[in-house]
């Protein structure tokens, strides 16, 4: 399997169970229950690094405009509906495997000064295949953008390098895959750690001093990968 096949596509168990558990709840109540039933970590109730953008009630084109301004929007401990409380409980070990991941990344782009220094709460922003590349050019005063090194190289010779078909597939998460594969030093490889985020089903957003943040795939029913 290339590490295409990953992208945007985390592991998620027991969704449907979950699910019903959360029917005709609050966001919190759905938090809570689910903790409740063994199907959410104590660690994750009211976690103040691991934060979730909080547009309760808004309607879906409404909600779209303004998670665009991400970093900078209101932020919960939980997701603001209980399908996504369900969600995020079903990807919970995935999740924090990003977490882990993307924290060792921003550590190195700080100490290395690649990077500002970012984090270390972790804001989880819905995204999918079809928006992230606009996610990242989206971008607001303030933000780090995460671009990966060598995008003035020609991506013909880019996905020639990884073994890629010309399809296209992967978009421009095949400079993270390129610059890992490029890394020379032993030992720790601060690209593998990026691409790691991407091949967990998640991808790194635009963060600031405040939160690194991180998208998942949203409303898992019908998303790929969903079980």
């Amino acid at each position: 399997m290339s590490f295409v096949d990953r992208l945007f596509r985390p592991e998620t168990k027991n969704l449907d169970a979950a699910l019903r558990l959360v029917q005709q709840r609050s966001p919190a109540d759905a938090w809570r229950v689910l903790h409740e039933a063994e199907r959410l970590e104590a660690s994750w109730l009211d976690d103040p690094n691991r934060r979730f953008p909080a547009f309760p009630g808004m309607t879906p084109r409404d909600r779209e405009q303004s998670l665009r301004m991400a970093p900078y929007v209101p932020h919960e401990a939980h997701p603001d509906s209980a399908a996504e409380c369900a969600l995020v409980a079903a990807r919970q070990r995935s999740m924090e495997r990003a977490e882990e991941h993307a924290r060792a990344f921003v550590r190195w782009l700080a100490s290395s000064g690649t990077g500002p220094a970012m984090g270390p709460a972790i804001l989880w922003v819905p995204t999918s295949a079809e928006r992230y590349d606009y996610q990242t050019t989206d971008t607001k005063p303030g933000v780090w953008e995460p671009h990966p090194p060598y995008r003035n190289e020609s991506i013909a010779d880019v996905r020639a390098a990884l073994g890629l078909d010309g399809s296209g597939d992967g978009g421009s998460v095949v400079w993270w895959a390129y610059a890992a594969k490029r890394w020379e030093e032993d030992g720790f490889n601060p690209y593998a750690q990026a691409l790691a985020v991407f091949t967990s089903g998640y991808a790194l957003l635009p963060s600031n001093e405040d939160f690194v943040v991180l998208g998942y795939p949203g409303s898992g029913v019908g998303t790929p990968g969903y079980r």
